[in-house]
């Protein structure tokens, strides 16, 4: 009898806020993955065309991405790019092989960045300079994205 009751609660109570919580997702990153058009590339590892370099990702990002996306990257200040992290900058992560060792990933390695989050965060950021007619940061470990030196201060915070 004890243990019906305990899932009941559970059941009733924390079953609705898990799912609940799932969503959470959709408010900071209010991309739809599946409406992603991507360019094609059967010789890949995922079947999708791996940019070259930051100019090449921001011109195929734009390709790929619905309008109404573009334009709303358009109106965004650029620290909100760190919306797109876990939906958009997920699907770089794991589309364009940045955890393996696609041609961008050994651009980004040669450059001084080796973590695949920080590699998705400037492909995030070369995508909102373009977009409003501003110069591409450099690659390097020195320059650290929007995202990165957030990270730093909150750690840096917590740590005084």
């Amino acid at each position: 009898m004890r243990k019906t009751g305990v899932r009941l609660i559970w059941v009733t109570i924390c079953f609705p806020l898990l799912v609940g919580l799932s969503g959470c997702q959709k408010k900071t990153d209010e991309l739809d993955i599946e409406n992603v058009k991507p360019t094609p590339d059967k010789e890949a590892i995922y079947g999708v065309y791996i940019p070259t370099d930051l100019n090449d990702c921001s011109e195929e990002l734009i390709k790929m991405l619905p309008e109404q996306v573009v334009d709303e990257i358009r109106k965004r200040p650029r620290e909100e790019m760190a919306f797109y992290h876990l939906g958009l900058g997920s699907w770089i992560r794991r589309n364009w092989g940045l955890r393996k060792d696609s041609r961008l990933a050994k651009y980004f390695r040669e450059n001084g960045v080796s973590s695949p989050d920080d590699m998705s965060s400037m492909a995030l950021d070369a995508l909102w300079c373009k977009l409003h007619n501003v110069a591409t940061p450099a690659v390097g470990p020195q320059k650290t994205s929007v995202y990165k030196s957030s990270n730093e201060a909150s750690k840096a915070n917590s740590q005084q």
